[in-house]
């Protein structure tokens, strides 16, 4: 398959995993929140949704360096500097930062896989990577070249980045919205804390 064909299917891998990430994020927001189950489309479901979403946002993330790989005659990326981070013989910085962010999203994972075998407050700090998740994955996917050349910085025109910058701003913006929410009370009932 033809490199640049495989770096398209890497980024949109990437892309559409985070987004689902994010998405499951807001869906944490609103179970948190106890908001989730006064949403009659949900009809009760949002623990279920939220877990779907995270599993399969989680498995493309986690793919997305498959075809990098693949084009390595392009990246120059092999097995060992995708699982290691900062060692890439290219754009080691911002591969190295997806690798830590993936790091993050696998504890997170599987510290919600297994839920209900770990004290709450173990689980809660864990979870809290999935923040390191985001900011560390979207500082990798917003200024990492897409098409692997040397000194290639970020390009409004790039389509992909600006999802991005999009995703980062909801992924901001809606926690945020439950901790005033939380603090003037409009949420009643909800804790602060996830």
């Amino acid at each position: 398959m033809d490199a640049d064909v495989l770096l398209k299917i890497a980024r949109l891998f990437g892309l559409i995993g985070i987004g689902l990430l994010v998405l499951s994020g807001i869906g944490g927001t609103l179970l948190a929140s106890r908001t989730a189950q006064k949403i009659k489309w949900l009809k009760g479901k949002t623990f279920t949704y939220h877990r779907t979403t995270s599993l399969v946002g989680a498995a493309l993330f986690l793919l997305h360096p498959i075809p990098m790989v693949l084009a390595h005659d392009k990246t120059g990326l092999d097995i060992a500097s995708v699982l290691i981070p900062f060692i890439a013989p290219k754009q080691n910085l911002l591969i190295g930062l997806g690798i830590l962010a993936a790091y993050a999203l696998i504890v997170v994972t599987i510290s919600s896989l297994y839920i209900k075998r770990l004290k709450r407050g173990t689980w809660r700090s864990l979870h809290y990577l999935t923040y390191a998740t985001l900011f560390l994955g979207l500082a990798h996917g917003l200024f990492i070249s897409g098409e692997f050349k040397a000194g290639e910085t970020f390009e409004w025109e790039e389509p992909e980045k600006v999802m991005l910058l999009l995703v980062a701003t909801t992924a901001v913006l809606f926690p945020l919205w439950r901790v005033i929410a939380v603090r003037r009370k409009i949420i009643p009932g909800a804790s602060s804390t996830r």
